[in-house]
């Protein structure tokens, strides 16, 4: 069962899980050792819980496009260098 805000976008909008036996409806305690949700986490925001930080990774990955532009036209050979290549 995954409880959630309405709003993703929202302050505070973390999200609770919660592990429910379905013989016995108890409660099982989430392990918090869990790596991949940090590294999802690290990935999406840089660790910012706030809107922030998705925007801030929108700007890097456009900078890293703009860098991977130039650098294909600085390699590109020019016209009647391509045997040389």
């Amino acid at each position: 069962m995954r409880l959630s805000p309405g709003r993703r976008d929202s302050p505070g909008a973390d999200m609770a899980r919660i592990r429910v036996d379905p013989v016995s409806l108890e409660t099982i305690p989430e392990k918090s050792t869990d790596i991949l949700p940090q590294i999802f986490f690290l990935h999406s925001t840089l660790l910012m819980k706030n809107r922030e930080g998705r925007q801030l990774v929108g700007w890097l990955g456009l900078g890293m496009l703009v860098m991977g532009v130039s650098g294909l036209i600085n390699w590109w050979p020019r016209r009647g260098q391509w045997r040389a290549s």
